[in-house]
């Protein structure tokens, strides 16, 4: 009796400190995105996954951010197609859970290049012809223009080689549409910035 009433004692110990590493998950996550250091959640740039250290750090919010995702997806925007076709071989989408998001928007090859920009969720695209490279930055931010100059040579780069390029974030929005454009610029499909983000908010409404 009494060896039960003592285990279950510790049943609010336990509650908090589950609660306890929540809190200090969120708080350690908010401050870098206070101060725009993306260190803490710094995915592998060829991996696209974090050190297993940094990964216990963040899992809470990794876990709410999936879940933050697929209410979008489901609840907000059900309609809102995950990836969009732009110009040829050039994409814009939110994060890609399967690749099969890719045939559906349009494209007709397996050499798929896959720019992402996302330090929330992980890389969860892994076929044989899937180029992949990570640029994370904080969601509502752009990433520095030498990151932007060097996205946009690997963007090219793969497009001369006959690959399909997508540019996503989470949602396929704010910080996709600011690279996507970059990379348009240079490869002479768009002239100015303002008429490009005219067409993109045309063909996904919520990018800004």
């Amino acid at each position: 009796m009494w060896k039960f009433a003592a285990r279950f004692a510790l049943i609010p110990k336990f509650v908090g400190v589950i609660f306890f590493y929540i809190a200090m998950s969120f708080i350690l996550v908010g401050s870098h995105m206070r101060v725009g250091d993306v260190s803490l959640l710094q995915k592998d740039q060829h991996r696209g996954t974090w050190s297993t250290k940094n990964y216990i750090l963040i899992l809470p919010y990794l876990i709410f951010y999936r879940c933050v995702v697929w209410v979008y997806r489901n609840y907000i925007a059900p309609d809102e197609p995950i990836v969009t076709k732009v110009f040829d071989g050039w994409y814009i989408g939110g994060w890609l859970d399967t690749i099969e998001h890719m045939a559906t928007a349009g494209s007709e090859t397996k050499k798929i290049a896959i720019l992402d920009l996302t330090c929330e969720l992980p890389r969860s695209v892994f076929f044989p012809g899937v180029a992949y490279i990570c640029l994370p930055t904080f969601d509502r931010a752009a990433p520095v223009p030498p990151s932007i100059d060097a996205a946009v040579r690997w963007c090219l780069y793969h497009r001369s080689e006959g690959y399909d390029v997508v540019v996503h974030c989470a949602f396929g929005h704010g910080r996709s549409a600011s690279v996507l454009i970059a990379c348009l610029l240079a490869e002479g499909l768009a002239f100015d910035v303002d008429s490009m983000e005219q067409d993109l908010q045309t063909l996904r409404p919520w990018s800004s």
